[in-house]
């Protein structure tokens, strides 16, 4: 992935670990359960945790998929080839949606103390079965979420990636399996 959110020392010194992507997709299966596999996603963003949602949606085999991003430059080094980059506007997003895509927002636009702010605007009209994910866990869900699902999309918030991330950082430090139910309390 590039990145790392974990470190532990052992023996042979430091090593590094990521819970982002597969907390991201422990969250999906269990609040949304739909196969990405086939599907169009459509990635906002081009920092950190973009390239978490990146290596989670390669790794499910999603059918196509665009970036948006503010920085071409940033953007063009994030993707492989036959993946697409196009500008960071509500116009792109309309132009890229599609029956059954993925949006997952993966900037910081809208966390807390900037509730109000989205990084887009959704169009009037998006197209059937799409689904809205974003990164963020405070304010759950994001005003860019809540606009989303006044069009009928699914919607899928931070929360559940984050506690999932914890999940696997307990278990990768400790060797003890944490309740998801317990973290999803406590984070409430």
């Amino acid at each position: 992935m590039g990145a790392a959110n974990c470190l532990r020392w052992s023996e042979r010194g430091w090593e590094a670990h990521n819970t982002d992507a597969p907390g991201w997709l422990d969250s999906w299966d269990q609040e949304i359960g739909l196969a990405l596999q086939g599907r169009k996603a459509i990635v906002l963003g081009a920092g950190g945790a973009c390239r978490a949602v990146l290596w989670a949606l390669r790794h499910r085999q999603v059918g196509s998929l665009v970036l948006l991003a503010r920085n071409p430059q940033r953007g063009r080094a994030l993707l492989s080839p036959g993946e697409a980059l196009s500008d960071f506007s509500t116009s792109a997003l309309q132009a890229e949606l599609e029956p059954g895509a993925v949006v997952v927002q993966t900037t910081p636009v809208g966390m807390w103390p900037e509730v109000q702010a989205t990084p887009l605007n959704w169009p009037e009209h998006v197209p059937a079965d799409c689904v809205a994910c974003d990164l963020i866990y405070n304010p759950a869900p994001t005003r860019w979420l809540q606009d989303a699902s006044e069009r009928g999309l699914r919607c899928l918030d931070g929360r559940g990636m984050l506690v999932h991330q914890a999940l696997r950082g307990i278990l990768w430090w400790t060797g003890q399996q944490a309740s998801s139910q317990g973290l999803a309390e406590l984070l409430r």
